[in-house]
């Protein structure tokens, strides 16, 4: 019988074998980005903090981000019952991106009805590119002023802060806008009712980071009458909700914020509420909830 010889087996190319390095490799690269990307914003975490509930003209909360984490968006409320009575003047983002801090005066004439704040804070690891950019309006006694800050060029909002100073509750924060394309932050702010001879200025915070998997806006808008109104705006499914922020058309001063919360848990959307303060009768006005969603 005749038998065919085995033949050897060649050693592999060097071309060969840089294929099959560079297939093994894309693998692992690819396993990789799949990891980031279903970890867009790894580690988010909504955190709040309280005031105290008394009748004081004034009162601020701050709420930290646990160690290791940084602040990524931000939320704030007025409770209690003399809200309608009180207007939100800041929410300040620090430098650092740290933390948040929430302030509220009573309007002209005060009130005796007990009140609080609250601070809500979205937190995560340090995302990359993380940065704060805040902008300033004039100070001056001008009845409506605005301030925008931008995100540098390849980055993109993630969260947002306003700030009026001098107001001491004759001012109102009217709106915290994102633009459509999360590029930018507007606030802005109007004189009640009573309006102040004082000089005032708003200040606007953005928090910009390197673009994010899935980052996106969702809005809602509420009917345009005279009535108080609370709406909520939902983000996608498969993505949660990073930062709360809101815009009041029409109030002219009269209408106050109350609300731009981050619901627990995350997934739930934004809830933002306003309501016309007491002083001034506001003609018909619209609320437009904004939040900012991504990955998570």
């Amino acid at each position: 019988m005749h038998l065919n010889p085995v033949m050897p087996q060649r050693p592999l190319s060097r071309l060969a074998l840089l294929a099959a390095t560079l297939v093994a490799v894309s693998v692992v690269l690819g396993g990789v980005l799949a990891s980031m990307a279903s970890a867009a914003v790894p580690g988010l975490q909504r955190v709040t903090s309280f005031s105290a509930s008394d009748s004081l003209a004034s009162k601020s909360v701050t709420v930290e981000c646990p160690a290791g984490k940084q602040l990524i968006g931000t939320g704030a409320d007025i409770g209690g019952s003399g809200f309608q009575r009180v207007v939100l003047d800041d929410i300040r983002v620090n430098s650092l991106l740290t933390r948040v801090t929430v302030t509220g005066f009573e309007i002209e004439g005060g009130t005796t009805a007990s009140w609080e704040l609250k601070a809500t804070a979205v937190c995560a690891s340090p995302l990359p590119g993380l940065q704060m950019v805040q902008a300033t309006s004039a100070s001056d006694s001008q009845n409506t002023k605005g301030a925008t800050a931008s995100c540098p060029t390849g980055k993109q909002l993630v969260g947002t802060g306003g700030e009026i100073t001098g107001g001491l509750g004759e001012v109102v924060i009217d709106d915290v806008r994102p633009n459509p394309g999360l590029s930018r932050v507007t606030v802005t702010g109007f004189e009640d009712a009573n309006g102040t001879a004082g000089s005032w200025h708003v200040d606007a915070y953005a928090i910009c980071a390197n673009p994010l998997p899935g980052l996106q806006l969702a809005t809602q808008t509420s009917a345009n009458d005279t009535s108080g109104k609370r709406i909520l705006a939902n983000c996608p499914g498969g993505t949660k909700l990073l930062d709360a922020a809101g815009e009041i058309t029409g109030g002219l001063g009269r209408v106050g914020m109350i609300e731009m919360a981050p619901a627990n848990p995350l997934t739930e959307g934004n809830t933002v509420a306003a309501i016309q303060m007491d002083g001034g009768a506001a003609p018909n006005w619209s609320l437009n909830a904004y939040a900012i969603c991504a990955t998570p």
